[in-house]
């Protein structure tokens, strides 16, 4: 009884490190492992116009297992290690430890695509049913410095080829637009068509015009809700799409 009690207390008076595992440790204690430990100290800036930063021995084992803990619970993997005076928890101060060796990759999944480069899934929309093109979510930049690279976080949109002819002669796979459609007539049947699958699905708005256009699916809108259907066919009837 004695030596339980005796090894009771003596883990009470152990410290976090040493009494439990890391993915016993609280979120308090994997911060305090690297900013109020024995491997963890403040420190004075390089110059003076760097204030003093918090920095740990990124080789101690209890270090390793509260940052490999810390990017468990986080999900991130692919970090890099910037160390000394690089505060990542804040992404403040110089990052001294340059190049940043890689801790690990992030596994990347990236959408399925048609036969046309289009994104399969997700919501429904005329421009995915009734395409005029290939969407993308990137583009390549096209002057200045960065030119030739992707520019992220702006769309670009590679169009099809209007006739077989056409696409044959610049060895575009993707059938032509009048492959697709035959005509005008064929490309708005087309986009009616889109509409209406979106529309049926609850994800466009169909009311009162587009019942009288002929739409699938109508419903009562409210006061100021456009008719999203009856403004998409109508923007295909005017549209010189294969006239």
């Amino acid at each position: 009884m004695r030596s339980r009690l005796a090894l009771a207390l003596l883990l009470l008076a152990a410290p976090f490190w040493e009494a439990k595992a890391p993915a016993q440790w609280t979120d308090i204690e994997l911060r305090q492992m690297l900013v109020d430990s024995p491997w963890a100290q403040l420190i004075p800036g390089p110059t003076k116009s760097f204030s003093p930063v918090q920095a740990y021995l990124a080789t101690a084992a209890p270090v390793r297992q509260a940052e490999e803990e810390i990017a468990r619970r986080a999900n991130r993997q692919g970090v890099s290690e910037f160390r000394l005076w690089f505060d990542e928890f804040n992404a403040t101060g110089d990052p001294t430890n340059q190049p940043p060796p890689i801790k690990s990759v992030i596994k990347m999944l990236v959408p399925a695509v048609d036969s046309d480069g289009n994104e399969l899934g997700g919501v429904p929309t005329v421009l995915r049913d009734a395409p005029l093109g290939t969407y993308l979510g990137w583009n390549i930049t096209s002057a200045g410095f960065h030119v030739g690279q992707v520019c992220n976080y702006v769309g670009g949109m590679v169009p099809f080829a209007v006739t077989k002819a056409e696409r044959q002669a610049s060895k575009d796979p993707r059938p032509s637009l009048e492959e697709r459609y035959g005509t005008h007539d064929g490309y708005v049947a087309a986009v009616r068509s889109a509409a209406d699958n979106a529309a049926c699905q609850g994800y466009l708005f169909a009311g009162a015009q587009a019942a009288a256009m002929g739409a699938a699916c109508t419903t009562a809108l409210q006061p100021g809700v456009a008719d999203d259907w009856a403004a998409l066919v109508t923007q295909a009837m005017n549209s010189n799409v294969l006239k």
